[in-house]
C-alpha cells in the first residue's frame, strides 16, 4: 500500500515538473518573441554594428542568415546611422522601412514576432557587353542581366573586361534599398589605325602584334587612359622606320604616319643627285644624251632637249664647283604607291669658252628636283626638274 502511495506521488510530481516547463518554456519564448524585445534586440545590433547579432536577429524567408551574409546591411547603417531610430520607430507602428518588415507566427502559446529582410533586383549595365561581373566578390554576373533576391546594403560591383592588351577593370558601389539598374561603364576603347602605310605593322605598348595597317581590323578593348601606347613600324628599302608614338584615349580612330627620312635616305639622295647633275653637265661638254644618268628616260629627253637648243651651239665648257642637297627643305612622301621625293639642289658651276680664251663666268643656280624610288634597282631617279635652266 506504501509502495502505491509513493508510486502515485512520483506521477504527479513528474506530470507537475512537465507541466511547470511548459509554462516556463512559453514565458520564455513569450518574452523573447515580444515584437518590442525583437525590435530591441534589433537596435542593439544596428547600433553596435555588431552583424553578428544581427544575424541572430533578423531572417529571410524564415531562415537565419550568416554573420557574412548581413555585412552589406552592416554596412549600410553604419553609413545611415540616423536611420536606425526613424526605422525602428516605424517597425513598432507596424510600418515596413526599406529594410525590414516584422512578420508574425501564431503558436501554440501564443504569436512569435520575427524580423524579415527585404529583398531586391540589381541590374548590370555595361558599355561593353561581354563585361564580366561580381557583387561583393562573389555573385557573378554578365553585363544585362540581372541579379535577384539581393537583402538591402552596401555592396561593391567590380566588372572585368577581357582583352588580350590587358584585362581592364571598372568599379561601382551600390546602395541597395530598392530595385537598381545599374552603369558600370569600362574606361575603354576599341580603335582603327589609319595610315597610307598599308603594310605596316602594328605595336602596342612596344609589342608588334599579329597585325598589319592594311588589315583594318578594330583593335581592342584597350584602356583609354593614356597608358596604352601605340605606333606603327615599317621596313623601307633604306631601313626600318616608326611613326610617332601616340597614347590611346576615348577616339576611336587613330591617323598614323612615317616620316620617311632618315640618314641613309637623305645620303642617297645626294648622291642620285649629285649622279645626275654631274651627268648633265657631262652629257652638255660632251653634246651626248647618253652621259645622263640617274634620271627616268623621259627625263632624259626633257634636259637634253633643253640643252641642245639653249646651250651646245656656245660651245661653252661647263664646270661643276659644287652640288648640294638643302636637306632641311627636302620632302620624302609615298603616294601611288611609289615612294618620292622633292628636294632643292644648290648647284654651283662656272663657264669657260673653248676659244679666244676669254675668261671663266661663275654661275650659281637652284633647281627643284622631283625624284621616284625604283624598287626593282633599288635606286632613286630624278622623274622630273622645274623650269630647268643654267
Amino acid at each position: 500500500m506504501r509502495n502505491s502511495i509513493e508510486k502515485h506521488k512520483f506521477k504527479i510530481f513528474i506530470l507537475l515538473f512537465f507541466t511547470l516547463a511548459l509554462f516556463f518554456g512559453y514565458m520564455f519564448g513569450r518574452i523573447n518573441n515580444n515584437r518590442d524585445r525583437v525590435l530591441s534586440k534589433l537596435e542593439v545590433a544596428l547600433k553596435n554594428c555588431d552583424a553578428k547579432d544581427l544575424s541572430k536577429v533578423v531572417t529571410l524567408n524564415n531562415k537565419r542568415l550568416s554573420k557574412d551574409k548581413v555585412e552589406p546591411l552592416i554596412k549600410y547603417y553604419e553609413r545611415n546611422t540616423q536611420s536606425i531610430d526613424n526605422d525602428i520607430k516605424l517597425l513598432k507602428s507596424g510600418m515596413e522601412t526599406p529594410t525590414f518588415y516584422i512578420g508574425e507566427k501564431k503558436g501554440t502559446f501564443g504569436t512569435n514576432y520575427y524580423v524579415n529582410l527585404k529583398t531586391y533586383d540589381v541590374s548590370i549595365f555595361s558599355n561593353y557587353d561581354d563585361g564580366e561581373f561580381t557583387v561583393d566578390n562573389k555573385n557573378y554576373i554578365n553585363a544585362n542581366e540581372s541579379l535577384g533576391n539581393m537583402i538591402p546594403g552596401v555592396y561593391n560591383v567590380i566588372g572585368i573586361l577581357k582583352s588580350e592588351y590587358g584585362d581592364i577593370e571598372a568599379s561601382k558601389e551600390i546602395t541597395l534599398v530598392k530595385n537598381e539598374k545599374i552603369n558600370v561603364d569600362f574606361d575603354a576603347v576599341n580603335i582603327t589605325i589609319k595610315s597610307k602605310f598599308k603594310d605596316a605593322d602594328i605595336f602596342i605598348n612596344n609589342e608588334k602584334i599579329n597585325m598589319t595597317v592594311g588589315e583594318g581590323t578594330e583593335i581592342g578593348p584597350l584602356r583609354n587612359d593614356g597608358t596604352v601606347s601605340i605606333y606603327i613600324e615599317k621596313e623601307f628599302p633604306w631601313g626600318i622606320i616608326k611613326s610617332n608614338e601616340v597614347f590611346v584615349s576615348d577616339i576611336p580612330v587613330i591617323n598614323l604616319n612615317i616620316n620617311m627620312e632618315n640618314d641613309d635616305v637623305k645620303n642617297d639622295i645626294s648622291d642620285a643627285a649629285e649622279n645626275f647633275y654631274k651627268s648633265v653637265f657631262s652629257a652638255l661638254n660632251n653634246e651626248n644624251k647618253s652621259y645622263i644618268e640617274c634620271a627616268k628616260e623621259p627625263v632624259k629627253d626633257k634636259i637634253y632637249d633643253i640643252l641642245e637648243k639653249k646651250y651646245t651651239f656656245l660651245k661653252n665648257r661647263y664646270i661643276i664647283d659644287n652640288i648640294e642637297v638643302v636637306k632641311d627643305k627636302s620632302e620624302y612622301i609615298f603616294e601611288d604607291d611609289k615612294y618620292k621625293a622633292n628636294v632643292v639642289v644648290n648647284v654651283s658651276y662656272s663657264t669657260e669658252k673653248r676659244f679666244f680664251g676669254l675668261s671663266k663666268e661663275e654661275n650659281f643656280k637652284i633647281f627643284f628636283t622631283k625624284f621616284v624610288y625604283d624598287e626593282e634597282n633599288n635606286e632613286w631617279l630624278v622623274s622630273d626638274v622645274e623650269n630647268f635652266s643654267l
